[in-house]
């Protein structure tokens, strides 16, 4: 029986890891999963040291055999490791610098990882990722200003991930810029860069777009 086990694992952990290559949900499932194993670990455990009191105490009798059911947790626990290990050393570059593409194929490129690696949760790298989009993007706005109003929105998009008041502010203009110029998706964006800007210097929020909700996730902290 273990045998199998141990092959319909091994078996998992392959799938795991090539879907991972195509489907980004696969970060989120994994990291779910290990949050969820946790809990069913630690209420194994504790029933199991329950059922050990009752027996001592003579209260009734029953064979509870730990190790079984830590088999299965530790089984699914490296299926939902293997994806979230397959997330972040696969991850598609975060940026195409140094290519022939253009700017605005450049923004489009680093705006598609930019939500990508939302998607995938790819919470261990996600901050130098935001640094290495926001070095290039920079550059780039320094070099030559947008025309484009969807290069405008991906780029307030990324800068809206920023570290600093002077990126959430450039994010609010762009954003306003594209929402004038008809997309539809920047009205809102404008309002969120707006108000974290407004925050990240000390000052209310006009749209309430922001929350201080903070998901923590083995010592992780994301705030959006």
């Amino acid at each position: 029986m273990a045998k199998y086990l141990y092959i319909v694992t091994g078996v998992l952990i392959a799938i795991t890891i090539i879907a991972s290559l195509f489907i980004n949900v696969i970060g989120a499932i994994s990291f779910i999963t290990l949050g969820l194993l946790i809990y069913v670990l630690l209420g194994t455990i504790m029933l199991w040291l329950c059922i050990k009191l009752f027996n001592r105490l003579e209260l009734f009798s029953w064979t509870f055999r730990l190790g079984t059911p830590l088999k299965y947790v530790l089984m699914l626990g490296l299926v939902a490791l293997s994806g979230v290990f397959a997330v972040h050393a696969f991850a598609p570059a975060a940026t195409i610098e140094g290519s022939d593409s253009s700017t605005k194929d450049q923004v489009a490129y680093m705006f598609e990882t930019d939500q990508a690696d939302r998607v995938a949760m790819r919470l261990f790298s996600l901050s130098n990722r935001d640094a290495a989009r926001r070095s290039v993007l920079l550059k780039l706005l320094n070099d030559q200003p947008l025309d484009d109003p969807d290069a405008k929105y991906h780029a307030a998009m990324i800068l809206q991930h920023g570290s600093e008041p002077a990126h959430f502010e450039q994010a609010h203009q762009l954003a306003l810029e594209a929402s004038k110029a008809g997309v539809v998706e920047s009205e809102w964006l404008s309002k969120a860069a707006y108000d974290r800007w407004q925050i990240s210097i000390g000052k209310p929020q006009l749209y309430n777009t922001q929350t201080n909700a903070t998901i923590s996730l083995f010592g992780l902290a994301v705030e959006e």
